[in-house]
């Protein structure tokens, strides 16, 4: 494969770094440069990266990159993307969740789907073995028929109240920031439900508590449990819990900016069908597998697959970092022919999360819109890597 030229525009968000470096070791990526609105961030990540560093996104554009990656802030990443989207490239990597609003989203969407562009969401939980195995099951029945599922997530104590969290532009934090890597395994696994039920909360103000191992005080700085924080004095919620509705099962997702533990340690996915119960943890990569009979490739009795414990300082899933790239790159050269977190992905975890806001503020029931994509297809996905490829 001939070299693939790369440019970023915005490196604001700190999922920037494990970028870079996995496209630095690839021997057939070259990455031109990057382009960052604010002065300071910019001077700082050229000093820190290496990284040629560009005044203006028209100037970066103009070294002809074939893929753009959009790292900014959320407010950031709709303007940036359109300008890339203009300029003929071929791949577009979004940071997650895609704008600052759904309403931007949607309209960011409806562009990028009438352009012969691949674009891929950052959300890179995606690429985990753990969610690979789920597709597997999922795709094969091995369950049986599928009544209920339950998703878990959330931050690390001290986490909620980074900047990455506490956007103004944005119309949440702990949903918006965290929920939707949760709401991307909903729709990939399952698609969009027909109507949801929500409840986003502030809580009752408590006392400072220490950060347990994590927090950034900014993009630069290393992480540190220096630093206490209250329940109720966020920017934005502490908590939240949500009932999607479809038309054969109920999904619930429920998440919460204070967990006592390190990043996805205790994020769980819980799936349940006549035939048999899969429990799954994303972060070391963890599947429990109960069959009350055998299915496909698949034994009756409790099976565990456990992905390799990656080894200290690469625990925010290094691995799936590295697949969704490479995974990307080989889309858009059209040397694989499959599907990654694309717009109908973005689109459908911006819907769920616009009606858990909705639905939170109503006290009641949000059917969601349809169409809002200029009609994209959110049907779920059944491909991804098999356990520990």
């Amino acid at each position: 494969m001939s070299e693939m030229n790369i440019a970023f525009l915005g490196v604001g968000h700190p999922h920037v770094f494990p970028r870079v470096q996995l496209l630095q070791a690839m021997p057939t990526v070259a990455i031109r440069g990057f382009f960052e609105p604010d002065t300071t961030v910019a001077e700082r990540f050229a000093g820190q990266t290496g990284l040629a560093r560009f005044d203006t996104a028209e100037a970066l554009l103009g070294t002809g990159p074939q893929i753009v990656i959009v790292n900014g802030l959320d407010p950031q990443v709709p303007g940036l993307a359109e300008q890339a989207a203009q300029a003929g490239i071929r791949g577009l990597l979004l940071e997650k969740p895609g704008a600052a609003s759904p309403e931007r989203f949607y309209e960011l969407a409806s562009d990028l789907l009438r352009r012969e562009i691949q674009v891929e969401i950052g959300y890179e939980l995606h690429y985990a073995d753990s969610m690979a195995l789920c597709r597997e099951v999922i795709a094969e029945g091995a369950l049986g028929e599928i009544t209920l599922a339950r998703f878990h997530g959330g931050c690390p104590v001290g986490a909620g109240a980074e900047l990455w969290h506490s956007i103004p532009e944005d119309p949440g934090g702990l949903v918006f920031a965290e929920g939707c890597h949760l709401l991307e395994m909903v729709v990939d696994l399952f698609g969009t439900p027909e109507r949801v039920g929500a409840s986003v909360r502030r809580l009752p103000e408590g006392k400072p508590i220490p950060s347990v191992v994590y927090y950034k005080a900014d993009l630069f700085s290393a992480s540190t449990t220096d630093f206490a924080t209250a329940v109720g004095t966020l920017r934005h919620e502490d908590v939240a819990a949500a009932i999607l509705e479809y038309p054969d099962k109920i999904v619930t997702v429920d998440l919460t900016a204070w967990e006592p533990t390190y990043w996805c340690e205790d994020w769980a996915v819980e799936i349940y069908g006549t035939n048999g119960v899969l429990h799954a943890v994303p972060n070391p990569a963890e599947v429990r597998l109960t069959l009350r009979a055998d299915a496909g490739r698949h034994q009756a009795g409790t099976t565990v697959l456990r992905a390799p414990t990656p080894p200290p300082g690469q625990r925010i899933l290094a691995e799936a970092y590295r697949r969704q790239l490479a995974s990307f790159i080989a889309r858009v050269t059209g040397s694989v022919d499959e599907h990654g977190c694309d717009l109908r992905i973005g689109v459908g975890v911006m819907q769920i999360m616009e009606a858990m806001y909705q639905a939170s503020h109503d006290r009641q029931w949000t059917a969601l819109s349809e169409d809002v994509s200029g009609g994209a297809s959110l049907q779920p996905r059944h491909r991804g890597y098999p356990l520990g490829k």
